[in-house]
């Protein structure tokens, strides 16, 4: 028997709720045994999304789970972990993969989801948009998996695939054909590449006539090419950038293009680039002759700020308004803010510069001397440390709860959550479940209304591309405890009282 958890909030989409619960019948989450069910339930409303970063030191055999909350770093959770890992694209999950062996792990990282094995070594793990699917790509075979319940959709032999941003589609490159999620085809498709983020699709068509195609939830933009040699597509939360190579005759052109709704801008290169970084407002270039270019957004498009020369390798990286730079030869770490030159610090031997996903802190880290520095996007250090045999790093997806959703979440009503769980196969036991943690809430006062703390027990919403939960289990935890010594109480008592009429009883039969 499997015991299930169907968390729905208020703003899940019909018609997915439709394929999903009404006419498949099927949970969200599934587990072997009541206790299991019990704990995920618990960690998976704890866990997301507090207002901390998180990010993962691999250093060996061991990772670290690091959490920072403004400048100050902590280390959480602490366990052995081979091979290679990666975050799901919501950040609820973390996949492990070693030889031909997955293992899953959510909430702090130490419950296990779901484990995989094949007959084959694996290559690589991709999610869907929204995790709902899960691609495993072995030495000779393309599965596709049901994130939740482990069911395997697709087992065949190896080929290139790629998710629609709707998670409704499945793109082949290999026999060119689109198929939906069951593995059926749709239709047949002529795109080279596909590349997504959150709403923003970019696709290229190569052929005899070369196109450009964008794509939001609400605006189509194309452009025909012609002569593209290589192509590399990158993107900020507002604008999708193409980095374009074109070959004419012998001679090759640079450029890079910014697609938004109704304009297409385009920047003419001298040379060819070793690297590029965006956001909203500035673009960031290093060259082949080792020049480094800052451009900003201005009204008629970006524009050409500052050049820097450099003498060597370099670095670079950009948030939404810092850019970072890192120098090989002085070993410098240079932090620039709109433009200007605020901050530098040393780091030998670096080896990669990444931001968080709130672009709030950079992690800058030298895999030869093991040593990690996190900085804020004022450029301050706020952790230093080297481990002595480091492998890899990798910072946790984190979103923040819009005031908003916060809003929409206090108005949930418990009535249309049992009303959905009485639909689920597993009604019964989710909606004593649910019942049984209501009640200690019933007769106690709170500075939490009633609607916000039903919140916090259901705590899952899927909107868009983001999944919401929200937090605070200390109530419940400093209930639990005030119940348990209630009944310790209740024990102690009756036990004394049992005591005492046994010793009375054996005083009389003294006496007698």
């Amino acid at each position: 028997m499997s015991y299930e958890i169907i968390v729905i909030g208020d703003n899940v989409d019909t018609q997915e709720y439709n394929n999903v619960v009404k006419e498949k019948n099927v949970s969200l989450i599934s587990f072997n045994s009541k206790s299991s069910a019990m704990d995920a339930y618990e960690d998976i409303m704890n866990y997301q999304f507090k207002h901390s970063e998180e990010f993962l030191v691999l250093n060996n055999g061991l990772y670290n789970n690091f959490l920072i909350d403004n400048e100050d770093v902590k280390l959480g959770t602490k366990a052995p972990l081979y091979g290679k890992f990666l975050f799901s694209n919501t950040g609820c999950l973390l996949i492990n993969y070693f030889e031909n062996k997955i293992n899953c792990f959510c909430s702090n990282l130490t419950i296990k989801f779901n484990d995989f094995s094949f007959d084959e070594n694996i290559l690589n793990v991709e999610f869907s948009r929204n995790d709902k699917f899960m691609l495993v790509n072995t030495e000779n075979k393309t599965l596709i998996f049901d994130t939740s319940n482990g069911k395997i959709i697709r087992s065949g032999k190896y080929s290139k695939c790629k998710f629609d941003k709707n998670e409704s589609k499945i793109y082949n490159f290999d026999d060119l054909n689109v198929y939906d999620m069951n593995y059926n085809i749709i239709e047949q498709h002529k795109y080279k590449e596909i590349a997504s983020y959150k709403s923003q699709t970019f696709y290229f068509i190569d052929g005899k006539v070369q196109k450009i195609v964008y794509e939001n939830d609400n605006f189509k933009n194309q452009k025909l090419q012609a002569n593209v040699k290589r192509i590399k597509f990158l993107f900020s939360d507002k604008f999708g950038f193409v980095y374009i190579t074109k070959k004419i005759k012998e001679n090759y052109f640079y450029f890079i293009e910014i697609y938004q709704e109704n304009n297409i801008f385009l920047i003419n290169l001298n040379y060819e680039l070793k690297d590029i970084k965006v956001s909203n407002d500035y673009i960031l270039t290093y060259d082949i002759s080792n020049k480094i270019t800052f451009y900003k957004r201005k009204v008629s498009g970006f524009v050409k700020i500052k050049e820097i020369c450099k003498n060597d390798m370099c670095i670079i990286s950009q948030s939404k308004k810092v850019s970072c730079i890192y120098d090989y030869i002085t070993e410098n770490l240079e932090f620039y803010d709109d433009c200007v030159l605020r901050t530098i610090y040393m780091q030998r031997g670096c080896n990669n510069l990444a931001w968080s996903y709130s672009d709030l802190y950079l992690s800058a880290f030298s895999v030869s001397s093991g040593q990690i520095q996190i900085f804020n996007n004022n450029g301050k250090l706020i952790f230093k440390k080297i481990f002595n045999i480091f492998e890899d790093f990798l910072w946790r997806p984190f979103y923040k709860l819009e005031k908003e959703l916060k809003r929409k979440i206090s108005d949930y009503s418990m009535d249309e959550y049992e009303q959905h769980l009485n639909i689920s196969s597993a009604s019964t036991y989710n909606t004593v479940c649910f019942n049984s943690r209501m009640e200690k809430f019933s007769n106690k006062k709170t500075t939490i209304s009633p609607a916000e703390i039903r919140t916090r027990i259901i705590g899952f919403k899927v909107q868009g591309d983001r999944h919401y939960t929200t937090r605070p289990y200390y109530v419940i935890v400093n209930m639990n405890i005030a119940y348990t010594f209630l009944l310790l109480y209740c024990y102690i008592t009756i036990f004394l009282i049992l005591n005492y009429i046994n010793d009375a009883g054996n005083h009389n039969n003294l006496c007698t």
